[in-house]
């Protein structure tokens, strides 16, 4: 099914070539822009769907009672998971460089499913972890669509999972192939 989330990502027009500046400043020549596969909603579905079946397969028990994600990344892709696993979704909001639950209720004593889009470094899910985690909820699974970390995360023992990995490189500023051969760069 990797395969066919590849295909999907490909036929939407979410991988894009070109010269791109991430959020970390580095670089690279490939983008994934999940905003394209958020205005289609069965592609969308399917690529969720698949990822709800393989994370419900990985953890039987305890069983997932909310997804979790951030209020300013993947809105589409947590609802989707939450829909496709019969739970609850809820938002984290990020204030000075952390993740804070507005109604701690809502998660406190739950066991929690942390989604995001995509996946390089680990920031962004470990700071929801952490904002969970403080809103006393217990999370038991990580699961993003597209893993770019290369196989080096780890959430501390969470089960995690993704829908495809692309190990496509990612430059510093500074030996960036792609600013040597002056090519327009577009900032994301």
């Amino acid at each position: 099914m990797s395969l066919k989330i590849e295909e999907i990502l490909k036929e939407t027009g979410c991988i894009r070539r070109g010269h791109f500046e991430w959020r970390t400043s580095r670089h690279s020549g490939y983008y994934c822009d999940f905003r394209l596969l958020s205005q289609m909603p069965d592609a969308m579905r399917d690529v969720c769907k698949y990822l709800s079946n393989k994370m419900s397969f990985e953890i039987e028990n305890p069983k997932i009672e909310v997804v979790v994600g951030s209020k300013d990344g993947s809105l589409v892709p947590v609802y989707e998971m939450a829909q496709h696993l019969g739970v609850e979704s809820k938002f984290l909001k990020e204030i000075d460089n952390k993740m804070f639950c507005e109604d701690k209720s809502t998660i406190e004593g739950k066991n929690v499913l942390v989604v995001d889009d995509a996946v390089y470094t680990g920031t962004t899910i470990k700071k929801i972890i952490a904002g969970v985690e403080k809103a006393g909820g217990n999370v038991i699974g990580v699961a993003v669509i597209v893993n770019r970390s290369k196989g080096i995360l780890d959430f501390s023992g969470i089960k995690f999972v993704s829908g495809i990995s692309f190990n496509y490189p990612m430059y510093e500023k500074d030996r960036c192939p792609l600013c040597k051969d002056k090519q327009a760069i577009e900032v994301l």
